[in-house]
């Protein structure tokens, strides 16, 4: 699963999150050739409560797991009234998420070790694996453990109390505030570029808001694991989920910009010989490359 966006706006002076993610997920590699194998069938926005919602990245069963371990912190986030202690309230709901995330880790760690070794998990393999194992061996898984990472990315968006809330837990079980907007998945680096190129407001009207994320997520499609389907999700505070209409759709295709060169006119004597005497001292500031010309 590759590519999901989540960006904060406002519509009609109410909070708003454009939620925003392709379709194509990898089945594999085909045999004999760099070809990838892959849909465009997944569904990568999830909807948890009466206002979150999240987006999943990664391996697909590993990210619906690590977001199974996630529901009961943002059910209990959603639920708690935002007052003027809002800030421990937000602390404790990341406390949360990064405990789930350990979770899911430990069941990895422990599905890993029960699969190659003769240890039911983590626990026994440390506690009897070195006395147990040959040196080599026992140091080997212990590097394998340790690079075990979640397989997935996680965007979990909502509202508490006036404000959108984007937070981003990555591989590592970290979890991010997001300012504006977040993006994960394999063509995330393409899709920043493009969002960082104009300043952003959380007050952006949600048409700019769509476009903006709408022009991010076709560049990214750059990467050829990205597919061209797009999936759009609208979160407005109090209202509701919505989606876009077909012919609104086709407006923002239409209005991308486009990337072109410009034309660039020269002048004459736009090039400028490098007189014997700068190739002088070109040469003498670079011995190698004097020597190499003569030869």
């Amino acid at each position: 699963m590759t590519l999901c966006i989540a960006a904060a706006c406002k519509h009609q002076d109410v909070p708003a999150i454009v939620l925003c993610a392709d379709c194509r997920a990898e089945k594999g590699v085909a045999a004999y050739s760099e070809g990838r194998i892959g849909s465009n069938d997944a569904e990568k926005i999830r909807e948890i409560g009466q206002s979150f919602a999240a987006l999943l990245s990664g391996v697909p069963t590993k990210a619906d797991e690590l977001l199974a371990k996630c529901d009961q912190a943002i059910f209990t986030f959603e639920r708690t009234v935002a007052t003027e202690d809002s800030d421990i309230v937000i602390t404790h709901f990341f406390e949360q998420l990064r405990k789930a995330g350990r979770l899911r880790r430990q069941e990895l760690i422990d599905h890993y070790v029960a699969m190659h070794t003769i240890f039911s998990g983590r626990e026994e393999f440390l506690k009897v694996g070195k006395s147990s194992l040959p040196e080599s061996e026992y140091s080997e898984m212990l590097r394998d453990i340790e690079r075990i990472n979640l397989g997935a990315e996680v965007i979990v968006a909502g509202f508490h109390g006036s404000d959108a809330i984007i937070v981003r837990m990555d591989a590592l079980g970290e979890t991010h505030w997001e300012d504006n907007y977040s993006v994960i998945g394999t063509g995330s680096d393409i899709a920043l570029a493009f969002l960082c190129q104009n300043d952003y407001s959380d007050d952006m009207p949600l048409p700019e808001c769509l476009f903006r994320v709408y022009e991010a997520k076709a560049a990214s499609q750059k990467n050829r694991t990205v597919g061209e389907l797009t999936s759009f999700q609208v979160l407005i505070q109090h209202k509701g989920r919505f989606d876009i209409s077909d012919n609104f759709f086709e407006q923002l295709k239409s209005k991308r910009r486009m990337l072109t060169i410009p034309s660039i006119e020269t002048e004459e004597g736009w090039l400028e010989s490098l007189s014997e005497e700068d190739s002088a001292e070109a040469e003498a500031s670079n011995p190698e490359h004097a020597l190499s010309s003569e030869q």
